[in-house]
C-alpha cells in the first residue's frame, strides 16, 4: 500500500494501491542477466546496471542490482544476481525476497555449473520460474534452438519447475533485442498469484490489521546522503512501516545492545510514499543509523528478532548433494545476509507429534541424538506390514507416539552451532553449504536447507538408544516356567538396580509372533555402557532374530551381573517353550552430550 499526493508529497488522505513482487535473474556468469534487466526495466534504483566502479572495471556483476517495470497496478522489482561462484553468499541472501525466478541461460553454452546451483537456490524459496534462453540470436542453425529447448525441458522434468516457461531472448542492444515483451508478459503471469494474495489482504480489515505487527525490513545497500543522512535500501519481509515509526537495529550478542531510530521519509524508486508492506521496494531516510556500521542486515520494529549462536531449525537435505550429512560436521550457514561456519547435530524432538506436551511447560526436553542426516519415514500402526519382527521392534522406537497410542512422523530437526552471533527471527530460511568445494567441480555445493524453529534452545537434554542382549542360562521351573535365569546381560560391577522392574524384549529364530500388544518403555541411563559381547553372548538379534515374548526384569540373582526375567507375554507364552536359545534384549535411553559440542550443550 502506496501512499501518494499529485504534488508528490506523501500524505495519508490520497492513497494509490501498487502491489509489488521480486523476480530474481539467477544464472551463470556472463549469461546476460543484466542486460535483460536493462532491456525489461523502466524503473531504475540507485544500485543497478553495475554502476559499482568495480563491476564496470571487471565486466561483471559483484552485487545484487535492482530495477522494476509497472504494468497497471503492478510493479514488478528486478533482482539482478551475481552469476560468478565465489558471490554465492550473495546469491542466497537476494534469493530471500524472490516470489518468482528468471533463469537465465546462454544459449549458446547452455546448462552451466552455476545455472545448475542457481536452479538449487531457486527451488528454495519459490514454485514460480520462467527460463531465458538469451543470446539466442547468435545460434547458427535454427534447429539448434529447439533441440536445446527439449534438453531443458528434460534436465528440469526433475525440479519442481517442470513444464516451466521457456521464452527465447536477445538483449544485447535496443536494435537487435527481441523476446523482451513477451518475456515481460510471462513474468507477469507467473506473479499473478503473488498479486492477488497481496491484494486480497490489503482489502482485508483496516489498515492496522492488513499485515502482521512484526515488522522485518531486509537491508541490501546502506550509505550516506548528503543534505539527507543515511539511506538504507531494501525489502518489507514482514509487516508494516511508515513515516515516524521507530525500529530497531538488532544487536550483537558481544554488546547486547540494539540500537533504536526514527524513520523520517521512505521511497520507492525515487517517489516519495508514506508507507510501505510485504515485498515492497524501498529506501528510508534513518539519519541517525551510521552507514559504516551495516552494510547489510535487518531493521526491525522493537523485540522481533533475537540474536543467538544456537538456534534449531526444521531440516531438508537438498537431493543434488552427494556426500553424506553427519552430525558434528562444519558447514558454511547462511542466514538473511550473514555467512557464518557452524556445527550441526541432529535429533529427533518426540514432542513434536500431534497430540504431545508443550515444550514451553518443561524444564528439560529429552531429545534422540541422531549420528547422520536421514529422511524421515513413519507408517501408521494399522497400515504397517512387516516381514520382519525385529523390523517391528525397530518401528516402534523410530516413531513418535502420542497420546492415543498412534504412532506419527517425527521431524528430522538440526541444532547449529553458530560461530558468530547472528539476528534472526522464527521462520527464517537458513542454507547450510559446502563453500570450501571446488565450485567447478560436478558436485552441489549446497547441503541443506531448513527453517528456524527455535532461536537460543535452552533445555535439550541429548540420549542415544542402547541395547543390552543377554543369554537364558536356567528356566526355573517352581515358577511355572514363566521365569528364568538371564546371563550376560550385565557386567559383574554394574549397577544394574536402576533396571529392576524394566520391560525386556525376547526373541529367538525361527519363529514369527505378533508383538502388537508389547508396550514401548523408555529407560533413562546416564552411566551404564553395553557389555562386552563374546561366545554365546556375542547374539545378534538383528540376525534373523524374531521376537515371540516380552517380560520384565524382576530381581538379580547372585552377585556375577545374573537377573531373573519374567514373561508378561498376553498370551502365556513359557520360557519351556522358547528354550534355552532365545536371547533378552534390552533396549534404553544413555543420556551423554556430543562430544565436539559437550562445551556448549553444557551451557543450555
Amino acid at each position: 500500500q502506496i501512499y501518494h499526493s499529485k504534488s508528490g508529497n506523501p500524505t495519508q488522505s490520497a492513497r494509490m494501491v501498487l502491489v509489488n513482487v521480486n523476480v530474481g535473474l539467477l544464472g551463470h556468469v556472463d549469461s546476460g542477466k543484466t542486460s535483460l534487466a536493462r532491456q525489461l526495466s523502466t524503473e531504475i534504483s540507485t544500485a543497478s546496471l553495475d554502476k559499482d566502479p568495480q563491476s564496470q572495471a571487471r565486466g561483471i556483476t559483484l552485487d545484487l542490482g535492482f530495477t522494476a517495470f509497472r504494468v497497471g497496478e503492478t510493479q514488478v522489482t528486478l533482482v539482478d544476481c551475481p552469476g560468478h561462484a565465489s558471490l554465492i553468499r550473495t546469491v542466497l541472501g537476494g534469493a530471500r525476497i524472490m516470489d518468482a525466478m528468471v533463469l537465465v541461460i546462454d544459449a549458446t553454452k547452455g546448462f552451466q555449473t552455476q545455472t545448475a546451483e542457481c536452479l538449487v537456490i531457486g527451488e528454495l524459496v519459490t514454485d514460480c520460474a520462467v527460463v531465458a534462453l538469451n543470446k539466442s540470436d547468435l545460434l547458427r542453425n535454427p534447429g539448434d534452438l529447439d533441440k536445446l529447448q527439449r534438453r531443458i525441458r528434460k534436465t528440469l522434468q526433475s525440479t519442481r519447475f517442470s513444464g516451466c516457461p521457456i521464452v527465447p531472448t536477445s538483449a544485447r542492444s535496443m536494435e537487435t533485442a527481441y523476446g523482451i515483451d513477451a518475456l515481460r508478459e510471462t513474468i507477469l503471469g507467473l506473479v499473478d498469484g503473488a498479486v492477488q494474495d497481496r491484494l486480497s489482504s490489503s482489502e482485508a480489515g483496516t489498515d492496522d490489521n492488513k499485515t502482521s505487527s512484526t515488522f522485518l525490513f531486509l537491508v541490501d545497500h546502506c550509505f550516506a546522503l548528503k543534505g539527507k543522512g543515511t539511506i538504507a535500501t531494501g525489502t518489507v519481509l514482514r509487516g508494516r512501516v511508515q513515516v515516524g515509526d521507530t525500529i530497531e537495529r538488532p544487536g550483537e550478542l558481544s554488546s547486547g545492545i540494539a540500537t533504536f531510530y526514527k524513520v523520517k521519509s521512505i521511497q520507492s524508486f525515487h517517489k516519495p510514499v508514506y508507507s510501505a508492506v510485504i515485498g515492497d521496494r524501498i529506501g528510508m531516510n534513518i539519519p541517525q543509523l551510521d552507514p559504516n556500521g551495516m552494510e547489510r542486515g535487518l531493521l526491525t520494529s522493537c523485540g522481533a528478532t533475537k540474536t543467538s549462536r544456537r538456534v534449531v531449525i526444521y531440516a531438508q537435505s537438498i537431493r543434488f548433494y552427494q556426500d553424506s550429512i553427519r552430525s558434528r560436521t562444519r558447514f558454511h550457514i547462511n542466514v538473511g545476509h550473514r555467512t557464518t561456519m557452524g556445527t550441526i547435530q541432529f535429533f529427533l524432538d518426540y514432542l513434536d507429534c500431534p497430540g504431545s506436551l508443550d515444550k514451553s511447560s518443561l524444564s528439560i526436553r529429552e531429545v534422540e541424538s541422531l549420528s547422520e542426516f536421514s529422511v524421515n519415514a513413519c507408517h501408521a500402526d494399522d497400515q504397517t506390514e512387516v516381514d520382519s519382527s525385529w523390523s517391528k521392534i525397530e518401528h516402534r522406537y523410530l516413531t513418535g507416539h502420542n497420546k492415543d497410542g498412534k504412532s506419527h512422523c517425527v521431524q528430522t530437526l538440526a541444532l547449529l552451532l553458530l560461530d558468530e552471533p547472528i539476528p534472526m527471527y522464527v521462520g527464517e530460511l537458513v542454507v547450510l553449504a559446502r563453500l570450501d568445494m571446488d565450485h567447478a567441480g560436478r558436485s552441489c555445493r549446497l547441503a541443506l536447507s531448513g527453517v528456524i524453529c527455535e532461536i537460543d534452545p535452552m533445555n535439550l537434554k541429548f540420549f542415544r538408544w542402547k541395547e543390552k542382549i543377554g543369554r537364558v542360562e536356567r528356566i526355573l521351573e517352581e515358577e511355572d516356567s514363566k521365569v528364568a535365569i538371564v546371563r550376560s546381560l550385565f557386567k559383574k560391577e554394574s549397577d544394574f538396580i536402576r533396571f529392576l522392574g524394566h520391560t525386556v524384549i525376547v526373541t529367538r529364530r525361527g519363529e514369527k509372533r505378533d508383538d502388537s500388544n508389547i508396550q514401548d518403555e523408555k529407560v533413562e541411563h546416564d552411566q551404564e555402557e553395553p557389555c562386552e559381547k563374546s561366545g554365546q553372548g556375542n547374539y545378534s538379534g538383528k540376525d534373523n532374530a524374531v521376537m515371540v515374548a516380552s517380560g520384565v526384569i524382576d530381581s538379580t540373582f547372585g552377585k556375577s551381573g545374573k537377573v531373573k526375567v519374567r514373561l508378561t507375554d498376553p498370551n502365556g507364552m513359557t520360557f519351556r517353550e522358547l528354550g534355552t536359545n532365545a536371547a533378552v534384549h534390552l533396549r534404553y535411553r544413555k543420556f551423554a552430550a556430543p562430544s565436539s559440542l559437550s562445551g556448549e550443550l553444557s551451557r543450555t
